[in-house]
């Protein structure tokens, strides 16, 4: 077995990434990851506006996440399992081929105004199922490769993800905002906004990709690829693909990491955005908005950008300091679990009424904007440290680059299947709990 210091011996070799070019490239992998998911959701103006007059206009964002989601745990499913045949350089390029083409088809869809509310539903659902699919592969792919490197880039990964969401949710709150109000809603208005949004998305792909094809070209990129380079300080001297046995191996020794970052996006995504979506200003009294802010598109925008800018937060804390990294696995499954406790915080909200004129299951104790964000903010700066501790953790518990690929990959995959059931519940949650309706129709 090998021990850590050889690892770091190893990685206080490496050669100097200039200019701290090798991070920025994998931040900008993990902007690109998960940019469709994010725009999916804080497109929802136009989405809302397209889905008018169909039965999806009020919860078209659980079937979005649902979707989206159900395609990455399957296609993560089928990658873990052939993980031992995958070409990873491969993946990331078809990986982001398509997700230009789903910004592409997007932004035609925003032009195409003749077409049916459910033709647009079933379209878009489409497109966001196909998005699932390219993040699998991505996910896999570059959490693949950062586990060889030094932890910092694994963390720069989950940083570009966690600034992906704020800078998405950022960009249309800032319009409403700025925007005329006799003229923002009207149907040219809200399709222009949102092309806008896809063509710079489309952008972001291209220069995401062309940064990891500059960085495969570097002298630091060949030494942390390069086998030869392990063999050097003492790792493995032949390099091989794990198989069943050694592969379960690895699950064993991640397996608290594993169900950590399973619980962290089960919880989630079985509040956001089904439930605190549905949290309403209290527009008069202490610690209410006021305003244009009490207006609930332009509350629901500033909620995404809270949820957004705390997980990126969360995530940023993990690269300052070793102070704010944990790579227990007792820690970091502990605080998982304790998240479980914003579902009833949540639901203590101004959140949305029984739609059969029962009381809520909950008294509203948090009687503030100000209270209710506080929540949302702790619970998003949980999401990320959590999550990018437990991503850093796995592969540093391992002992040979390959065991360190199926680390990284084994975390995508837990991901990918706690945000599946977390979208799944999201409905459940709020169908039971909150609505107390049938979230399928309402």
């Amino acid at each position: 077995m090998n021990d850590f210091s050889s690892k770091d011996k190893f990685f206080a070799n490496a050669p100097r990434d200039k200019f701290r070019f090798a991070y920025l490239a994998f931040f900008l992998q993990g902007v690109a990851m998960f940019l469709a998911w994010n725009v999916f959701f804080t497109a929802a103006e136009f989405f809302s506006f397209r889905f008018t007059d169909s039965t999806f206009t009020s919860n078209y964002a659980n079937y979005f996440a649902f979707g989206f989601m159900i395609a990455n745990m399957l296609f993560v499913t089928l990658g873990t399992a052939r993980q031992h045949k995958a070409n990873f350089a491969r993946q990331l390029f078809l990986s982001s081929v398509g997700n230009l083409f789903i910004f592409i088809a997007l932004s035609i869809l925003t032009l195409a105004t003749n077409i049916s509310p459910t033709v647009t539903f079933y379209v878009s659902l489409f497109l966001f199922f196909l998005s699932g699919v390219t993040c699998a592969y991505m996910q896999i792919s570059c959490f693949a490769i950062s586990a060889r490197w030094e932890p910092i880039y694994v963390q720069a990964i989950c940083s570009g993800q966690g600034f992906s969401g704020a800078a998405t949710a950022l960009a249309p709150l800032v319009v409403a905002l700025v925007a005329d109000p006799a003229t923002s809603s009207t149907p040219e208005s809200i399709a222009t906004r949102a092309l806008i949004v896809f063509v710079l998305c489309g952008i972001v792909i291209i220069i995401a990709y062309l940064a990891y094809f500059v960085l495969q070209r570097t002298d630091i990129y060949s030494y942390y690829m390069n086998n030869a380079a392990y063999n050097e300080w003492g790792f493995d001297k032949e390099p091989k693909r794990l198989q069943g046995g050694d592969i379960m191996h690895v699950v064993r020794r991640t397996s608290l990491l594993a169900i950590a970052q399973a619980w962290v996006w089960l919880v989630s995504l079985s509040l956001f955005p089904a439930v605190t979506g549905g949290v309403n200003s209290y527009a008069t009294g202490p610690g209410a908005l006021q305003g244009r802010w009490a207006d609930k598109a332009i509350f629901v925008g500033l909620h995404y950008l809270v949820y957004n800018c705390g997980d990126w937060t969360g995530r940023i804390l993990t690269g300052l300091s070793r102070f704010f990294v944990s790579t227990s696995p007792i820690v970091i499954v502990t605080v998982a679990l304790l998240r479980t406790a914003f579902v009833p915080l949540f639901m203590m909200c101004n959140a949305e009424k029984p739609s059969d004129g029962s009381n809520p299951l909950l008294p509203t104790l948090i009687n503030s904007d100000l209270g209710y964000f506080a929540v949302l903010l702790a619970f998003a700066i949980s999401n990320g440290w959590t999550s990018s501790c437990a991503f850093m953790a796995a592969p540093s518990k391992m002992n040979s680059p390959e065991e360190e690929e199926v680390a990284g990959i084994v975390q995508s995959f837990t991901m990918s299947l706690g945000s599946t059931f977390g979208s799944l519940g999201g409905f459940g949650v709020r169908g039971l709990f909150v609505c107390k309706c049938n979230p399928f129709i309402s």
